[in-house]
């Protein structure tokens, strides 16, 4: 129930490596300890580009203000370059991601368009990387827990009504590493609990019993790695469960918010995903890329509930296969992907949707200190094809300076995307795919996206400064009021569904300083401008803050001892149809959050421990109208480490 945040650093495809690239952000392992998060989730409150929001302090909605609410979740989500396809009800669920933060390496993040492991990077991507074991066995446990002061809860909520302060959080996890020279694994399971307490939550949803207000969340994964036919090559295997508890017999439900009914309903949900990825060697240039993988994610309703029932069960399946290239002037690859998604819900709709994809880009060493690029992504879906294009170039002047820019023109079919591609009516069932107005050019049903970048960068060992403009234009956006107000009674005056046009500009400045090995500072602020947009556009814009400024501080005295500061500052935000009529603010003013976090390790560095202190000034944060009113909270973190080395 926090909203840390953390460094600002910066990718672009086939560009040379350098420690900061344009519109990205690096986060590393020790800046995730830093901060004092404890919940693979709240890795999405770390971006310094982006906005996180939540209902209830435990799941989180998070997109890049760079392209904000109208993209909604078109970012995509990968961990170790494999695809997770966690959306349900028009929200990614971060938190049934089976992996934990203790096996994290580090979380690349960039709003620059590119095309990633066969995926063209539109809105935006958020790459976890998992750390290959250590060589030897390395057995890692950790817990962590939480109070939030003001909490009556969940006891208040019972026939005893006793008013304790509860534990707004409750983490587990363990893993087990295995490493040698050429083959490695890692099984492991994470195991949270969370308890829907806060007032504002308990007032929207009086009958609900006390099972149906916590959280059971149950993530076993497995890891393995290894060298063969002069490659490397992974699998990863993940099952993550929100529902009852998988230790004994005590019941729970994953609390979703339902546009239906306006409020939220309690299910079980439950996450499997297999995959498996690789790189072969042809020659000594050229080399094979493979990617595989099939995700199935299902809903049914907790024990009792009557009022909907949104069973349904959702499987992705998405492989690659990629040439790449890589001479002493230039670099570049080529690639075919299949994407097939299905759906079934227990009406007997059943819905099917395949894609073709086709890609390549290329990067040359140009004249003087230039190095231009391109690159090409087409869709089909079997009846029309979306194309994407991109083109992008480097020059370093001399020194430490760098400017690089970009454009990129990209269209999405109706089948690219699942949150306008199926939609819940009043009585729950999927209805057909989002009205749209037909394009000028009689193409109905494409959604066009422009965009142009500028960015000029210093990069010294001490100092890395960031100076980036952009500009993006949407037509025949999918726009609609806010899928968490559909029912509420101010629903008749939301703007109808449709598609839109709109432009976002902006700006961002960043700056990383590190006068010694002890200390560092870290700034950021984002400026975006919308305009030229019918009232959908506003609308959704106007959910999204137009200012964010992040501070960040820590301060290392020894090895095994360090402080850590993050402070933030939001405009409001304007949630039009919401208003009094409906019992919740229909605007959001400023925000200003301080967070403080403190670790020391012990026993030879076995032993770590953490105290995190969310909301210092304890003035309550409330990121959604409907949203919790999250306070001081004070979380603590306990970590075991063993290593044995070979």
């Amino acid at each position: 129930m926090k909203i840390p945040t953390i460094s600002l650093l910066t990718g672009l495809a086939l560009l040379p490596a350098a420690s900061v690239r344009p519109g990205t952000q690096v986060i590393t392992r020790e800046m995730i300890q830093r901060s004092g998060i404890i919940r693979v989730s709240e890795i999405g409150t770390l971006l310094w580009a982006w906005h996180a929001v939540t209902l209830d302090g435990f799941r989180w909605a998070v997109y890049p203000l760079e392209s904000p609410a109208p993209g909604g979740q078109n970012w995509i989500l990968m961990v170790d370059h494999q695809r997770m396809d966690l959306d349900v009800l028009d929200r990614r669920c971060l938190y049934l991601l089976p992996l934990s933060l203790g096996i994290i390496d580090s979380v690349v993040v960039s709003t620059t368009p590119q095309i990633r492991d066969g995926l063209f990077v539109e809105s935006g991507i958020i790459h976890i990387h998992t750390a290959p074991p250590r060589s030897g066995v390395t057995f890692r446990h950790r817990y962590a827990a939480g109070n939030e002061t003001g909490d009556p809860g969940p006891w208040a909520f019972t026939p005893h009504a006793t008013p304790n302060v509860d534990r707004v959080a409750n983490d587990h996890f363990s893993s087990l590493s295995v490493g040698s020279e050429r083959i490695w694994g890692r099984i492991g399971f994470g195991f949270n609990q969370f308890a829907a307490t806060d007032q504002v939550l308990a007032g929207r949803l009086p009958d609900y019993p006390w099972e149906w207000l916590r959280a059971y969340v149950f993530s076993p994964f497995l890891h393995l790695g290894g060298k063969a036919f002069g490659g490397e090559h992974r699998l990863q295997i993940g099952y993550s469960r929100a529902g009852d508890s998988p230790w004994n017999s005590k019941q729970g439900s994953d609390l979703l918010f339902y546009g239906p009914l306006s409020r939220e309903i309690p299910v079980r949900n439950v996450f499997r995903h297999a995959g498996l990825d690789g790189r072969l060697p042809v020659s000594s240039s050229l080399s094979l890329a493979y990617r595989c993988k099939q995700s199935a994610q299902s809903l049914e309703s907790a024990a009792g509930f009557r009022d909907a029932d949104p069973g349904r069960t959702v499987r992705n399946s998405h492989g690659t296969l990629e040439l790449r290239a890589v001479r002493r002037e230039w670099e570049g690859r080529v690639g075919f992907g299949r994407d097939r998604f299905d759906l079934r819900i227990k009406q007997g709709v059943t819905r099917t949707v395949s894609l073709a994809r086709l890609y390549g880009d290329i990067a040359a060493a140009g004249p003087g200190r230039i190095r231009p690029g391109a690159a090409v992504h087409l869709t089909s879906d079997g009846d029309r094809v979306s194309v994407k294009a991109l083109m992008h170039a480097a020059w370093r002047p001399g020194g430490r300076q760098r400017l690089e820019t970009g454009w990129m023109y990209a269209e999405r079919l109706p089948a690219e995307d699942d949150a306008s591609r199926f939609r819940e009516d009043r009585d729950g069932k999927i209805a057909d795919p989002m009205p749209v107005r037909p394009d000028l050019d009689g193409d109905p049903g494409k959604y066009r996206h422009t965009g142009l970048f500028l960015e000029w960068m210093y990069d010294a060992p001490k100092t890395v400064i960031g100076v980036r403009g952009f500009v993006r234009r949407h037509r025949h956006m999918p726009a609609d009021h806010d899928g968490a107000f559909r029912g509420t009674a101010a629903l008749t005056a939301a703007p109808a569904a449709g598609t839109e046009d709109g432009t976002v500009a902006g700006g961002r400045i960043r700056l990383s300083y590190s006068p010694s090995r002890r200390l560092s500072f870290r700034f950021s602020y984002i400026r975006t401008l919308p305009f030229g947009g019918g009232p959908g556009f506003e609308s959704a814009m106007n959910r999204s803050p137009r200012h964010k400024l992040s501070l960040a501080w820590d301060y290392r005295p020894a090895p095994s001892f360090g402080l850590h500061a993050d402070f933030t500052c939001l405009s409001g935000t304007e949630w039009f149809p919401c208003g009094p009529a409906d019992g919740y603010p229909g605007r959001l003013g400023n925000m200003v959050l301080l967070n403080l976090s403190v670790r020391k390790w012990m026993w030879g560095n076995r032993l770590r421990t953490g105290l995190m202190c969310f909301n210092v000034l304890n003035d309550p944060v409330r990121t959604h109208p409907l949203g919790a009113r999250l306070d001081l909270s004070i979380f603590l973190n306990l970590e075991l480490v063993f290593d044995f080395p070979r």
